[in-house]
């Protein structure tokens, strides 16, 4: 299902989970259109939503190092860090993967 007028496909890597695109993708309002994984921690992705959108994710990890929702709601310690990516991610419906 395309969630709109663009899509862009890329290898995303976390040093956790791949699955962290997903929460990316819902603080950009875009679409998961495909995963295909690479490895735990490693996965070709590609999104789709509003061109602006995409367009935002993308300089957002160039210029700030990361994209939403890492940049204004991670927390600043590795263990606040990995209880909010296990909230984050359990409430999406995805099991922790970390």
């Amino acid at each position: 299902m395309n969630y709109g007028d663009s899509e862009e496909t890329f290898e995303w890597s976390d040093r956790d989970t791949y699955e962290t695109i997903r929460l990316v993708a819902k603080a950009y309002r875009l679409g998961v259109e495909a995963v295909a994984p690479r490895g735990p921690r490693r996965a070709v992705v590609t999104l789709s939503g509003r061109e602006d959108s995409l367009a935002r994710m993308m300089c957002d990890m160039k210029t700030l190092g990361a994209p939403e929702p890492f940049v204004t709601e991670c927390p600043p310690t590795r263990d606040a860090y990995l209880d909010w990516l296990r909230a984050e991610l359990g409430k999406i419906g995805l099991p922790p993967a970390v």
